[in-house]
């Protein structure tokens, strides 16, 4: 471990600040706050939603509050970044962003993660808020490569993965584990040379 000094924001250009916030047409992205566990606790009572997610309903209300002081920690460390997705001042999901580190993963690799309410699923939202949040990755992070994964059945993730440019880069069967069983997964990425390119008249 080094000094506080030298290790903070070794994923970062620079201090994200807890207020920090990303606007789209119809979206603001910003840091989780307490009053955004309501949302987590719901769409963990929906049958099967977290099935194909790395987590689990949570048990109560305050374990919810625990797991967003944890994500505010993250952020102030600079390690990762989860988001909320806000549409007309309402919470409706969560976008994740952080590095991976050790095995076959190299530095400036980061892993994408979301989720959307079925209420508002369909809409054009995870795409909208996807891409500018990897504008702000590759711009302001210290993002090489940004890797996303979804589970063999829920193409509609993936479909999000395909509009926002990445290429298909494996097909895993035994990829995606929980709760003592695999799973096939697909693996998504997008290097920052490929988001430029892509964007360049952004």
């Amino acid at each position: 471990m080094g000094s506080p000094t030298s290790e903070k924001f070794w994923y970062t250009k620079d201090m994200i600040p807890l207020d920090f916030t990303i606007k789209t047409e119809r979206l603001l992205l910003r840091c989780l706050e307490l009053k955004d566990a309501e949302l987590v606790m719901e769409v963990g009572k929906i049958s099967d939603f977290t099935n194909g997610m790395t987590w689990d309903p949570h048990k109560s209300f305050w374990t919810a509050i625990e797991h967003i002081g944890s994500n505010r920690q993250s952020w102030i460390k600079g390690v990762d970044y989860t988001f909320s997705i806000d549409m007309d001042e309402q919470h409706v999901g969560r976008l994740g962003m952080y590095p991976l580190s050790g095995g076959t993963w190299k530095e400036g690799d980061w892993v994408l993660g979301y989720w959307l309410h079925p209420d508002f699923q369909g809409k054009g939202i995870l795409t909208e808020a996807a891409l500018a949040a990897l504008d702000f990755a590759f711009k302001k992070l210290r993002v090489k490569r940004m890797l996303a994964t979804h589970v063999h059945w829920n193409d509609k993730s993936g479909a999000v993965m395909q509009r926002l440019g990445m290429r298909h880069t494996k097909t895993d069967p035994k990829g995606f584990k929980k709760h003592g069983k695999e799973y096939e997964q697909l693996e998504y990425e997008i290097t920052k040379e490929e988001w430029l390119d892509n964007n360049s008249n952004h």
